[in-house]
């Protein structure tokens, strides 16, 4: 595991959007998003993008604290490298995020919502 950026702090404003730019690439086969959030039970969307690419869009309910964020596999997509994410919130949404590259597959597979 790489911790690309540890503790980010993020502050979504309720009904709105935030976009952070990626210092290395998201790809879906490997990186996670670890949250520490004020918010559980609250619905996040998440859109990761790249220039020329299709966004990928996923919904996650924050069921425990802090959250861990793995979109699910998608064939065609665990190639992309993602360089942006934009985090939107239906409440007010304070803390932090920490990205992590280069996890093992039996990590990422622990928290893919698709298995």
């Amino acid at each position: 595991m790489k911790t690309v950026f540890d503790k980010l702090p993020l502050s979504v404003p309720e009904g709105k959007s935030v976009t952070v730019s990626l210092p290395e690439p998201f790809r879906t086969i490997d990186c996670l998003f670890l949250l520490v959030h004020n918010s559980l039970g609250q619905v996040l969307t998440l859109t990761l993008t790249k220039e020329g690419a299709a966004p990928l869009t996923q919904s996650f309910k924050l069921t425990a604290f802090p959250a861990i964020l793995v979109f699910p596999s998608q064939k065609g997509q665990e190639q992309q490298d993602y360089n942006s994410v934009t985090i939107t919130s239906f409440q007010e949404l304070d803390g932090s995020l920490t990205f992590r590259s280069k996890n093992p597959a039996h990590i990422i597979n622990a928290y893919r919502p698709d298995l």
